[in-house]
């Protein structure tokens, strides 16, 4: 991290700079759809205030090592790198034998719904479920900040839990 309050990961206060530039880039790929936007400003200051908000919010939560860490474990996440697949996502994907619940949310920048849906296609006992076609929020729209979305992922997780058996 080029903040010097970073001091190689060792350090012994919060990395402001550098984590109010990652909260800054992470705010504006989250909550960046064109249909969110529109319904949800009615300026680009009034967009702009808000994410100065968010940034200046969420920088505060965040750890610095944790933060990259996490970004190095999703970057370099690849199921078809499991051993035996040889890169082969596909086959990887095919294999798994467990019921599974993908949902993802509608205009989502940073996990694309688009993948969602293909992976679906591979794996064999999967269901895809879009959070909120009605007004997308991208990723965001997992985070809980509507009822409207936990509505729909309540009910799909319950209806989802609701068909798998008990040993």
């Amino acid at each position: 991290m080029t903040d010097s309050a970073y001091q190689g990961g060792k350090y012994d206060k919060p990395v402001e700079k550098g984590m109010r530039l990652w909260a800054g880039w992470l705010s504006g790929v989250i909550v960046r759809t064109p249909s969110y936007q529109n319904q949800q400003f009615n300026s680009p200051e009034a967009e702009i205030n808000f994410l100065n908000k968010l940034q200046d919010a969420s920088w505060k939560r965040m750890d610095a090592n944790d933060w990259i860490w996490q970004s190095r474990a999703y970057d370099r996440h690849d199921i078809g790198q499991t051993k035996g697949f040889n890169g082969d996502t596909i086959a990887a994907l095919k294999s798994i034998k467990a019921k599974t619940l993908i949902l993802a949310g509608t205009g989502d920048l940073l996990n694309p719904e688009s993948d969602a849906k293909e992976s679906v296609k591979y794996i064999p006992q999967a269901k895809y479920v879009a959070i909120n076609e009605a007004a997308p929020m991208g990723h965001l729209s997992g985070a809980g900040v509507t009822p409207n979305e936990n509505e729909v992922q309540n009910k799909a997780i319950k209806q989802f839990l609701s068909t798998l058996k008990n040993k």
